[in-house]
């Protein structure tokens, strides 16, 4: 039975250690790197969504700020017709005859 390797055996297997080890190290910088990178990309996503947001509520006109769109529609006129209502009572006396006349 063997008590120990032999000489070269040992360093040779120290050398495979000592490159297992920086294999280790060099792995871990790596995922360092990468985990820099993800950070990175997570502000940046995160940068878009808000400026998404700012957008969207400019759009929506929620942001307080008064837009110029031209001149507002005129409200609709209160012109009597021929016989002296208004459009509105002309209007609604046509749909109670039409309703009256449903019954």
């Amino acid at each position: 039975m063997e008590g120990r390797a032999s000489r070269p055996e040992c360093r040779n297997m120290d050398a495979c250690l000592r490159r297992l080890k920086q294999e280790l190290v060099s792995m871990k910088e790596a995922g360092d790197g990468l985990h820099a990178q993800m950070n990175s990309m997570m502000g940046a996503l995160q940068e878009l969504k808000l400026l998404q947001v700012q957008t969207a509520l400019e759009n929506l006109d929620i942001t307080g700020r008064p837009i110029n769109r031209g001149n507002p529609p005129a409200p609709p006129s209160s012109s009597s017709g021929s016989n002296g209502h208004s459009r509105y009572e002309c209007e609604h006396r046509s749909q109670l005859l039409l309703s009256s006349r449903r019954v």
